[in-house]
């Protein structure tokens, strides 16, 4: 879902990818790889890329082709994939231009208020009712994670909806406290 709404929308619509790049949709001309390269020692090696892209001015484009892409297969390997994402971007946005770090705030900042208000506004929501209190980044991770778990074909998973949010949120502190390195995880 990140991939088809997020990614390309800036990716594809806006030609910048101001939220960094896919490291799986990563597709570029051979001389604009030469020119900057893709050796960098980093925890997001696609938003570093991304961000000198931006830098020097290129347009980026999205295919249309369909990606399938092999999802970590436990909890634990969940939060250290989202928590080097967020430590590599927390590193990373120091060195990213204005418009990228505008966008990459704004994403944060909304995630940030949706799940609190979640929390903060639990009794009231469940009183009134939850769609009242629904953040537009709510209703997407809401909307993603059921996809999900509409693919998986495992119904029972609805029943962990409301956690989805906190592991998602709490993988952002757990990564920062325990990645010091690149991760790479099992996806089989």
């Amino acid at each position: 879902m990140d991939d088809i709404l997020i990614y390309r929308f800036f990716t594809g619509l806006l030609g910048k990818p101001l939220i960094g790049l896919h490291g799986d949709l990563l597709i570029v001309k051979g001389r604009v790889l030469k020119e900057i390269g893709f050796n960098r020692r980093t925890l997001t090696e696609d938003f570093e890329f991304a961000s000198e892209l931006i830098k020097r001015g290129y347009k980026t484009w999205q295919s249309a082709t369909r990606v399938s892409i092999k999802s970590p297969n436990n909890l634990k390997d969940l939060m250290l994939q989202r928590g080097r994402w967020f430590k590599g971007i927390v590193y990373g946005i120091k060195r990213a231009p204005l418009g990228m770090k505008i966008v990459v705030l704004l994403r944060s900042f909304t995630f940030s208020i949706g799940f609190f208000l979640l929390l903060l506004l639990f009794p009231i929501a469940y009183y009134v009712g939850y769609l009242w209190f629904i953040v537009p980044s709510g209703l997407y991770y809401v909307t993603t994670y059921s996809y999900g778990i509409y693919k998986s074909k495992k119904p029972y998973l609805v029943f962990l909806l409301p956690f989805f949010g906190i592991i998602e949120a709490s993988s952002r502190v757990y990564g920062f406290i325990n990645v010091n390195g690149y991760v790479v995880i099992d996806k089989n």
